[in-house]
């Protein structure tokens, strides 16, 4: 990411949570979470302007990008093997919202067939897939939190 065109009142997205810039001084930029709630309402981050390109930190994607996203959720697609949680674990700490999108999609397979074995970890990492992608989505879908997880779960439904 380029920190000399970010500017304040921008958006960014770290780890699939979106986050508002509300001050730049002396080279480090300050940001707090977008979608406040009474555990993350007083947190605050900042990093130096010239570390922003060694980072995850990206801008939200363009509407277009999450609607094709999504239609991808909802796509009937084979899916073979079972996923390993550590590499899934590795894969979301990319900050990427179309790898999320494709570890959702495997994950929900194994969760609704009955054949597969859907542990306690793949429940875990399936709540931070879902997690590190619902406000990406909410945030360019002009939509809440929860509109967006619904419109996750219904696009991973079309695929049953």
């Amino acid at each position: 990411m380029d920190g000399d065109k970010l500017k304040v009142g921008d958006k960014i997205v770290e780890f699939g949570q979106v986050y508002r810039v509300f001050k730049i001084i002396d080279g480090v930029v300050y940001y707090k979470p977008y979608y406040a709630n009474k555990e993350n309402k007083s947190l605050v981050f900042s990093i130096p302007r010239q570390n922003l390109n060694q980072t995850k930190i990206r801008r939200p994607l363009e509407k277009g990008k999450i609607k094709k996203i999504i239609r991808g959720l909802s796509r009937k697609t084979e899916i073979n093997g079972e996923l390993d949680t550590e590499d899934a674990k590795e894969s979301l700490k990319l900050n990427s919202a179309r790898q999320t999108a494709q570890i959702l999609k495997q994950l929900w397979y194994e969760k609704c067939n009955e054949d597969k074995n859907f542990t306690k970890s793949k429940k875990d990492v399936f709540e931070l897939a879902i997690n590190r992608f619902v406000e990406e989505v909410a945030f360019v879908s002009r939509t809440t939190v929860d509109g967006a997880k619904d419109k996750i779960t219904k696009a991973l439904n079309k695929t049953l």
